[in-house]
């Protein structure tokens, strides 16, 4: 911090010898104002991008290598965000990071990344957490607390200053590709205080918060990362659901981060595509409405606005990457998240300064909130180098985390069929257990989880029969022989449709249907164990026991396996509703027990 504050302070070192007054007589704001007043064009115009690099010649980024280096002085970076190619241990996250700090000078760098826990976990190691929508079937704030607060631990002690997290989008379409078990729930109270107590928890372990994707990308069917996504509720609908755990965090989070999604009853300007020529709604990300007129006039908030990644689909295909990131800038934005080429787009928001484009005041207004959260958050070099590695050896991954992070998981397991009893398990002597599971990487989790369960349960001479089902649409001739011959058949599924729209989740739904009724007709008993979404049962209401865990992490894994074999009775309650043609087949908070 000693060092952030002379920075800040440099402009003034005559002026206050001459008039032999203290430093700290001068306000912040003033220091601010005074500082932007010195930096370059270059200087602040650098500060509003956050870059990513991932790999250098074919090859994973994991040292601040000179290219890295330069690139972060001639552009005088604001920030780097880190992706998982950019960590490979402990060590290597520390140097890596101290070395980019260095890299920047007196002004530090924001240091981000999306450590949100569950399937957004960027970490090759550490603690993954089960999920926000686990989180939420747990009903517990206490859980939501821990778990921003391990999170911001580890990223601290690695040289991270700042999460993309919490997302506060309300999951309440269950088609939505992108957000689904990254939201804490449907309901908008219990978003909002399940972000709260995940905003202080990061706060606690030292790291910056950003809550995205304002106002909301959970009631939209397209991917961003893909396509432009449109929310077609009106203004009213908006407000009251999808910007209320927003809106009432507004005073906790350090950063708000803007959805690349329209929304016609907020801003209903079109321009025409750079793709097809065809008129589009404007994305909040670039809406002056949404940004300044919405977010900063209307709801107060003077904090940071950073963009969604500007190298998205639905920015680069419609409106162009130098176009992009001088209306984000122009629209309210202060942090331009990834362009998609950075050479290019910062020379394209110079020129809009130097033409008039963008005034010299609206730059001036982004830098100095940027410095403004620099100087109030960033204690550049916080731990010697010995006194860092050894802690983040002791706290990342640790034990005491681990054992957090299976709690969690242990709570969230929600029962919602048990039909005949089917749950817990109960294996005859020499029994046997299929597991279909539908991605490579989750087989050896689920062979063990079942194998410790079964020696946990006291079963003996029981075989494990384990089936993969990727890219396969029904089951074959050896696959039937193999349920022929079991007892059980534990299914599990990850957030698959038969809906024709997403044809890459099709086949593993059409599987796992065709298994099911197979199951069904040769009298076997069929467990599915939904690791993504909870609303794969609309497609399975034939399975006699239905079980979700909300994440594919070993974590979550073992806590639903657990649950199967009766060493764990399911308390999870649903934080969505599951609902077929309008109807509800299964409401918010339910939840079966044995």
């Amino acid at each position: 911090m000693r060092r952030f504050f002379v920075f800040l302070c440099m402009v003034f070192v005559n002026f206050s010898v001459a008039l032999a007054q203290p430093l700290v007589d001068i306000s912040m704001e003033e220091t601010l104002i005074h500082r932007v007043a010195q930096m370059s064009l270059e200087e602040k115009v650098g500060q509003l991008f956050m870059e990513a690099f991932r790999q250098e010649n074919g090859k994973d980024v994991t040292t601040a290598t000179q290219a890295v280096k330069d690139e972060i002085k001639r552009y005088h970076l604001g920030g780097v965000i880190l992706f998982s190619e950019n960590f490979a241990d402990i060590e290597q996250t520390v140097n890596l990071n101290r070395n980019l700090q260095q890299a920047a000078g007196p002004i530090p760098l924001f240091i981000a990344a999306d450590q949100e826990g569950g399937r957004v976990n960027r970490f090759r190691f550490g603690t993954n957490l089960p999920g926000n929508m686990a989180l939420g079937a747990s009903g517990s704030v206490d859980n939501a607390y821990i778990a921003g607060n391990i999170l911001g631990k580890e990223l601290a002690v690695l040289g991270l200053n700042l999460n993309l997290a919490p997302v506060l989008d309300i999951n309440s379409n269950q088609d939505n590709p992108v957000i689904g078990i990254r939201s804490f729930g449907a309901d908008g109270q219990a978003v909002t205080k399940m972000g709260t107590a995940y905003i202080q928890g990061l706060h606690a372990g030292d790291v910056m918060a950003a809550v995205k994707h304002f106002p909301g990308h959970g009631d939209t069917s397209v991917d961003s990362h893909l396509e432009l996504p449109i929310c077609l509720y009106d203004e009213s609908r908006l407000r009251e659901l999808e910007m209320q755990p927003f809106r009432e965090n507004l005073l906790n989070t350090d950063m708000v981060m803007a959805a690349h999604v329209a929304f016609p009853a907020l801003d209903d300007t079109k321009v025409m595509s750079k793709k097809d020529g065809q008129p589009v709604f404007l994305p909040a990300t670039l809406s002056h409405k949404i940004l300044t007129n919405l977010l900063r006039e209307n709801y107060g908030y003077d904090g940071v606005i950073i963009t969604d990644a500007m190298e998205m689909k639905a920015i680069t295909e419609h409106f162009g990457s130098e176009k992009a990131v001088v209306g984000a800038i122009q629209a309210g934005a202060d942090i331009l998240l990834m362009p998609s080429h950075l050479p290019k787009a910062y020379a394209a928001v110079i020129e809009a300064v130097k033409t008039g484009v963008i005034s010299e005041e609206r730059l001036n207004q982004s830098v100095k909130r940027i410095l403004r959260l620099k100087h109030q958050r960033i204690t550049p070099n916080k731990f010697p180098s010995s006194v860092q590695l050894t802690a983040g050896q002791s706290i990342v991954g640790s034990k005491e985390y681990k054992d957090q992070e299976y709690i969690m998981a242990r709570e969230a397991v929600t029962l919602l069929k048990n039909e005949d009893f089917v749950l817990p398990l109960k294996l005859k002597p020499g029994g046997r257990l299929v597991l279909a599971i539908p991605r490579s990487e989750l087989l050896n989790a689920m062979q063990q989880a079942a194998l410790t369960q079964l020696i946990l349960s006291g079963y003996k001479d029981n075989k494990v029969n384990a089936m993969l089902y990727d890219n396969l649409d029904k089951l074959t001739t050896v696959q039937k022989t193999v349920i022929d011959e079991a007892d059980y058949v534990i299914l599990a599924t990850y957030s698959s449709t038969l809906d024709s729209r997403t044809p890459g989740q099709t086949a593993a739904a059409s599987f796992a249907n065709a298994l099911t009724q197979y199951a069904n007709l040769a009298k076997k008993k069929i467990v599915v164990i939904a690791m993504g979404t909870p609303y794969d049962i609309l497609y399975l209401q034939g399975a006699k026991a239905y079980l979700a865990v909300y994440g594919s992490s070993t974590a979550n894994i073992q806590a639903g396996m657990a649950a199967i074999f009766g060493s764990l009775n399911p308390s999870g309650k649903l934080p969505v509703p599951i609902q077929s043609q309008g109807n509800n087949l299964f409401k918010i908070g339910y939840g079966l027990s044995y």
